[in-house]
């Protein structure tokens, strides 16, 4: 079971594609995770394949409790911030930090489930058997589902207005195929962009390995000071709410597309 599966990746787009053959996701500003369950026992995978079991032990335990023999989430490590829009800054020194109780994850895909495999099935599909495993793992408290939408631009607006990083747009008759697809598109938000300027300008000088110190330790107290803002604390009694930027979008998006 316990073998990674290279993640489906969108390709970015400008614009949100229209039409009743798509669904539409928040994008959540995190680290891509892929959890896997057989019988007792989690593994934690990053983007890249990397084991992140023992850095997210907490969370491991907690996911111990889906309500399956055997599972694959695709999903998205995010630190849920004060006003429940995924914070990144706040995520990485919360990791760096060993707080893992302060995360949630968000599954937005299931590959896998008591032995069937799903990426063949079209997404409709696997949403649907994905929305029946969250409902029923309502005591795991880390756990949420990304929710689906049928109208994308109005999400895009909603996603706009609250600071989230965009929108991704899947075929809703599509398999789940790994590496770049274009069954899924993303577009980012102009806020999100702007805001983040900085950050992928350090990240790209870093790469080349001249980033100053002076604003490498800038960065590091700005992430402080979100984390300090921002705590959740879901292992000591209570559960992340949705991020109220989501619970908007479901009222201005209509009807959720299952």
């Amino acid at each position: 079971m316990f073998r990674f599966i290279q993640p489906c990746s969108p390709v970015t787009a400008k614009s949100v594609p229209a039409g009743v053959g798509w669904q539409h996701e928040p994008k959540l500003d995190g680290y891509r995770l892929q959890v896997h369950k057989d019988g007792p026992t989690v593994r934690l995978f990053s983007r890249q394949g990397y084991d992140w079991t023992k850095r997210l032990a907490v969370l491991a335990d907690a996911l111990r409790t889906i309500p399956a023999h055997s599972a694959i989430l695709d999903a998205e490590l995010v630190f849920p911030g004060a006003d429940g829009v995924p914070n990144f800054a706040a995520l990485r020194w919360a990791m760096r930090k060993q707080r893992a109780h302060e995360l949630a994850v968000y599954a937005f895909d299931l590959l896998h489930l008591s032995g069937e495999d799903l990426k063949p099935l079209p997404l409709s599909g696997r949403r649907r058997r994905l929305k029946q495993l969250i409902k029923q793992a309502n005591k795991v408290p880390c756990l949420y589902l990304v929710g689906a939408f049928v109208d994308g631009q109005a999400l895009l607006e909603v996603a706009e207005q609250n600071g989230l990083e965009g929108v991704v747009s899947k075929r809703r008759d599509a398999p789940y195929r790994s590496g770049e697809c274009r069954d899924w598109v993303k577009v980012k938000t102009v806020a999100w962009r702007e805001a983040n300027q900085e950050r992928w300008r350090l990240f790209e000088i870093k790469k080349a390995g001249a980033t100053p110190a002076s604003r490498l330790r800038r960065v590091k107290i700005e992430a402080l000071r979100e984390y300090r803002q921002s705590s959740t604390k879901w292992a000591r009694g209570g559960r992340c709410k949705y991020p109220d930027a989501v619970a908007a979008a479901a009222a201005t998006a209509a009807s959720c597309a299952s």
